[in-house]
């Protein structure tokens, strides 16, 4: 299963997004003009930034293992093509689908 974007190429942006997000108090300035309070705050709490790290981590994690367990269905329909195709081309007319129709119910009784 192949998401767009790649999941390093998302994953590097979320990161990136992440680390500037955290890190926008380090820009705020005081009355006086003086940001050393704020970036003072944003180094104090670096154990606690990890956190939101460690959740999107998580969370690519059980993305791919999610993509993995779809996987062989994946395969499955590019196997079989275009399911699509594969019912215009059994199935032409009304009669066509009332005669696949109780096929499937006959077989599904059995």
């Amino acid at each position: 299963l192949s998401l767009p974007p790649p999941l390093h190429e998302l994953r590097a942006e979320l990161f990136a997004d992440l680390s500037a997000f955290l890190n926008y108090p380090k820009t705020f300035l005081g009355v006086s003009g003086d940001s050393s309070i704020f970036k003072t705050i944003v180094e104090r709490n670096v154990a606690a930034m990890s956190v939101p790290y460690r959740r999107v981590e998580t969370i690519f994690t059980r993305m791919v293992q999610l993509s993995q367990s779809w996987k062989s269905w994946i395969v499955l329909m590019q196997a079989l093509g275009s399911l699509e195709e594969q019912f215009d081309s059994a199935i032409s007319t009304a009669r066509h689908y009332d005669v696949h129709f109780r096929n499937v119910r006959a077989v599904r009784q059995c």
